[in-house]
C-alpha cells in the first residue's frame, strides 16, 4: 500500500482555463510547446496533454507526466522531503 499524505499536506490546484497562463508565468510554457521538458521520473517528453504536476526543486521547476507510476513516485519523493 502507498504512503499516506501527512495531515499538514495540502493539495493545490489550478483551474484548467488558467493552466496555460500559469505555465507561462513560471517560464515553461514555450519549453513544453517545443517538446524540451521531460518528466522528472521517467524522462518522457511533457506535452500539454500529459502534464500532471509541477513542483519546485532547488530553484528550478520540475514537471511530472500523467503516468500513474510517475505520480506515485512524485508523491513518495515529496513526502520524503
Amino acid at each position: 500500500m502507498g504512503k499516506v499524505l501527512k495531515n499538514e499536506s495540502a493539495v493545490k490546484a489550478i483551474f484548467e482555463d488558467k493552466f496555460h497562463l500559469f505555465l507561462k508565468n513560471i517560464g515553461i510554457y514555450d519549453d513544453i510547446q517545443n517538446g524540451t521538458i521531460k518528466c522528472k521520473f521517467c524522462g518522457d517528453t511533457i506535452t500539454f496533454d500529459n502534464i500532471a504536476s509541477v513542483f519546485p526543486e532547488s530553484g528550478s521547476v520540475k514537471v511530472v507526466c500523467d503516468k500513474p507510476e510517475c505520480i506515485c513516485e512524485m508523491n513518495n519523493y515529496l513526502n520524503e522531503k
